[in-house]
């Protein structure tokens, strides 16, 4: 069968994203262009995807988004970011505890610990992002597990 026209349009968009989101690996001065819509971004992304069915697509973007950034190479983003710290966590969780699709709660898991932050700024969130880490410690995707892992090396 055809494809509907919104899958194709959305499968276009999450393309352009993940184009821009990696030029900032390429090219780091996109990073400020980048830096002023990331609240937005991120504000955007975890209202629709409580408020669809399937949200999917908005968590892709966001894990898509927080990879860009992270590695300690973009400061003023993290600095950008730590605002929505609580809402990311507490809108993921409520996410996490709402659904028993095993692949909604290993995508929510990644992402949970995928947040660029400085661990001096996940501190006063740590009983919230334990869950997440025990959660991929017990996950059967390798590098989710790994995911885990690394961060409880932090």
């Amino acid at each position: 069968g055809e494809v509907p026209v919104e899958a194709r349009s959305a499968y276009t968009l999450l393309r352009l994203f993940k184009i821009v989101f990696q030029s900032v690996s390429l090219f780091p001065e996109n990073e400020a262009v980048l830096r002023s819509y990331l609240q937005t971004l991120v504000a955007k992304c975890l209202k629709f995807a409580t408020q669809v069915e399937i949200p999917g697509n908005y968590f892709y973007l966001m894990l898509r988004l927080f990879r860009s950034i992270a590695g300690g190479k973009f400061e003023h983003s993290y600095k950008e970011l730590l605002p929505l710290l609580p809402t990311i966590l507490n809108s993921l969780h409520r996410v996490y505890v709402s659904t028993n699709d095993a692949k909604m709660r290993a995508s929510i898991v990644e992402i949970s610990l995928a947040i660029p932050a400085r661990l001096s700024s996940l501190y006063p969130h740590l009983p919230l992002l334990s869950l997440f880490i025990v959660s991929a410690l017990q996950c059967t995707n390798g590098d989710i597990v790994n995911l885990g892992l690394r961060t409880l090396e932090f």
